[in-house]
């Protein structure tokens, strides 16, 4: 039973340590993404 439980409490761990690291890798390219756009943006922009 006691295993049981640890094994439980771990999996919860495990889970929540995942989707934090999902939602942080997320943004981070969510927001390099907009950099990159932006930057290409400003050279179109100093090209004409």
């Amino acid at each position: 039973m006691v295993l049981v439980a640890i094994l439980k409490t771990v999996d919860k761990l495990l889970l929540g340590c995942f989707s934090l690291f999902m939602k942080i890798l997320f943004t981070e390219l969510l927001s390099l993404l907009f950099h990159l756009s932006c930057m290409r943006a400003l050279l179109n922009k100093s090209n004409f």
